[in-house]
């Protein structure tokens, strides 16, 4: 099985490279491959034809994303969506990983949230991140 890591220089994928298995495991940094343009994802992942992706890529610069959201949307949103459907191109599968921040209306909460909560992101980071799962449920 071949399972590539995008974003692999970051917090999570650095610690994701650890527990997967060496011989498995294809790390792909901004380097390798530029999320934010699709032909770059499908060409790379078309060469290399992995089972699983695990998208790790993130803009979680959660302040600055409030004072220009634009990288953000560029890589929680387009990019998530450009893997998203490069995945679907070759027949792989995607693990793509979310946040709290798409939720946040219900601010008297105190019950942990699950995956059929109602969103509700209340700064253009959870925005972003919950434009990127719709997209991806999309493709």
């Amino acid at each position: 099985m071949k399972i590539a890591v995008l974003g692999a220089n970051g917090q999570l994928g650095h610690d994701l490279l650890r527990v997967i298995p060496k011989e498995e495991c294809i790390p792909l940094t901004r380097a390798d491959c530029d999320v934010t343009q699709y032909a770059q994802v499908h060409a790379c992942l078309v060469k290399i034809k992995p089972d699983i992706v695990i998208n790790t890529t993130a803009y979680n610069r959660v302040d600055d994303c409030e004072k220009d959201a634009t990288q953000g949307f560029m890589i929680n949103a387009v990019a998530a969506h450009n893997i998203a459907r490069a995945c679907r191109d070759i027949d792989a599968t995607m693990v793509h990983f979310s946040t709290d921040y798409v939720f946040g209306k219900d601010q008297k909460r105190i019950n942990p949230y699950t995956e059929n909560d109602q969103t509700g992101p209340l700064s253009a980071y959870g925005i972003s991140k919950l434009a990127g799962e719709m997209l991806v449920r999309e493709a």
